[in-house]
C-alpha cells in the first residue's frame, strides 16, 4: 500500500517491524528481504538477518538455509566476495544450488569469466527447470562472443520447452550476433507463427527487432499485433526504433508522424516517447534545433525508465550527439538516485571532459553503490591523480576510499543503507 502511494520508506519500516513476529514466515521474510534488494539497501539485510541468526536460530532448516542465502547474496551485491563465500560454506551451502549460482557470479565478478562459464554451464544441465540459471548462462555466452555455444544452448532450451518464447528470442540474438541474415528472418517468421496471438511473445520479438535495427521484423511484428487485434502501441515504437538503430532516420520521422495520424488517441502516452527517438533521427540528419526541441519533450515526461534514459543516451552517442547524451543522463541520475548505468555512463563522460566539475560527488554517489566497474574506478583513479584536481576538496579521502574498492575493502564506517 505504502509503496503504491509512493512512501517507499513507510513500506519498508512496516515490513522491517513486522520481522519481529513473522521471522518464521518465509514468505514474509521473502517479501521483506525482495523489497530491500530492490531499494538496494543491501547493507541493511545484513544488519537484520545477522540479527535473526543470532537471536534465534531457525528450527526449520528452509529458513535457516534462506537467511544464509539472502546474506551471502547481500555480501556479493556491496562486492564482499571472501565474506559472500565464508557465508556460504558457514551455512552449508555449497552443494545448493542457491549457493554454486551465487559462486559462479563471484568468479563472473572477480573476472573469472571462463571458470564462471563452465560453473553455470553444469548448473544448466543440472537445473534445466531454472530460468534464471538459463538466462545468465545466455547472457555471460554472448558477452564473451560465444555466439555458437549461445546458438547451442538456447536451440537445446526450445526444443526442450517449445510453449516457451525465450529461447527463441535468445537463439534469434545468437544468430543476429552470427550474422546469419538467413536463421534469423527464418526463426522470426516461424516464432510470428507459433505465438501470433501472444502479446508478450511479440512484444519480445519486436524488442529484438528494435535493439538489433531489424525493421522487416518489427513491421512483420505491428502488423501481426493489429491482424490479432492486440494492443499495437509498443510495436510501433519498436518499429520506429528499429529504423532509427538501422540507420533509416527519414523513415524514422516519417513514420512516426504517420503512425500518430493513423492513431490521434495515441498523441498524449506515446507522442513524447517517440520525441526520444525523433531527437536521434533529426541530430544525425544535421537538424540540431529540432533535435534538441524533441529531446526537451522527451525529458519533460513526468516518469521514464531507467533503462529507455540510458538506451536514448547510447543512441544518441552513435549518431555524434555527445552533448545530448550526457545532458539525458545527468537527467537520469537527478531523477532516479538509484540508476546505476547511467551514474556510470555519466561518469565516463566526466572523465573524457575538460570540466567535470560533478565528478567527485558522482563518484562519492557510485561508491555506495553495488559492484561498481573495476575499469571505471580505475580510471577514475587515475584521472583524479592528475594536477588539475590537486586542490579538490577531500581529494585524497577519495582516491582512499577508490583505492580500498579496488583492492576488495569495504568502505569505512559504512552506516546502514537509508535510501
Amino acid at each position: 500500500m505504502f509503496q503504491a502511494a509512493d512512501r517507499p520508506e513507510l513500506a519498508r519500516n512496516t515490513l522491517v517491524d513486522g520481522l519481529k513476529y513473522h521471522s518464521a514466515d518465509l514468505e514474509y521474510l521473502n517479501q521483506t528481504f525482495s523489497f530491500l534488494f530492490l531499494r538496494q539497501e543491501d547493507q541493511r539485510v545484513v544488519d537484520l538477518v545477522n540479527h535473526l541468526l543470532s537471536d534465534s536460530p531457525a528450527s526449520d532448516p528452509r529458513i535457516s538455509t534462506y537467511l544464509g542465502t539472502v546474506l551471502a547474496t547481500a555480501y556479493f551485491y556491496r562486492g564482499h566476495f571472501d565474506q559472500a563465500e565464508d557465508t556460504i560454506r558457514a551455512n552449508g551451502l555449497q552443494l545448493s544450488t542457491e549457493g554454486r549460482f551465487l559462486s559462479a557470479k563471484i568468479e563472473w565478478d572477480r573476472g573469472f569469466q571462463d571458470l564462471a562459464v563452465a560453473l553455470i554451464a553444469q548448473l544448466a544441465r543440472e537445473n534445466p527447470q531454472n530460468a534464471n540459471i538459463y538466462r545468465t548462462h545466455i547472457k555471460w555466452l554472448l558477452e564473451t562472443d560465444q555466439a555458437d555455444q549461445a546458438r547451442h544452448a538456447s536451440l537445446l532450451r526450445r526444443i526442450s520447452f517449445p510453449e516457451q518464447p525465450q529461447p527463441r528470442i535468445d537463439l534469434l540474438y545468437a544468430y543476429d550476433r552470427m550474422d546469419d541474415d538467413q536463421a534469423v528472418s527464418e526463426e522470426a517468421l516461424s516464432l510470428l507463427s507459433d505465438f501470433h496471438d501472444d502479446a508478450n511473445a511479440l512484444l519480445m520479438l519486436g524488442d529484438f527487432a528494435a535493439n538489433a535495427g531489424r525493421p522487416k521484423i518489427a513491421e512483420k511484428v505491428y502488423d501481426q499485433c493489429i491482424a490479432s487485434a492486440l494492443p499495437s502501441q509498443g510495436p510501433a515504437l519498436m518499429l520506429v526504433e528499429a529504423h532509427t538503430v538501422a540507420g533509416n532516420h527519414d523513415r524514422s520521422i516519417a513514420l512516426a508522424r504517420e503512425l500518430l495520424e493513423q492513431h490521434p488517441d495515441w498523441e498524449k502516452s506515446m507522442a513524447p516517447i517517440f520525441n526520444g527517438l525523433q531527437a536521434i533521427a533529426f541530430f544525425a540528419l544535421g537538424d540540431r534545433e529540432s533535435s534538441s526541441l524533441y529531446l526537451d519533450s522527451f525529458l519533460n515526461l513526468p516518469s521514464v525508465r531507467a533503462e529507455n534514459l540510458v538506451a536514448v543516451a547510447n543512441r544518441l552517442i552513435d549518431v555524434g550527439a555527445v552533448a545530448d547524451a550526457r545532458r539525458v543522463l545527468e537527467h537520469a541520475v537527478r531523477t532516479d538516485r538509484l540508476n546505476q548505468p547511467a551514474l556510470a555512463r555519466l561518469i565516463e563522460f566526466e572523465l573524457e571532459a575538460t570540466q567535470s566539475p560533478n565528478l567527485p560527488s558522482n563518484l562519492r554517489r557510485l561508491l555506495e553503490m553495488r559492484r561498481p566497474s573495476l575499469k571505471l574506478l580505475s580510471s577514475a583513479y587515475q584521472r583524479l591523480g592528475r594536477d588539475q584536481f590537486i586542490y579538490l576538496p577531500s581529494r585524497n579521502a577519495l582516491l582512499d576510499d577508490i583505492s580500498l574498492v579496488l583492492t576488495g575493502n569495504p568502505l569505512p564506517g559504512r552506516a546502514t543503507d537509508q535510501r
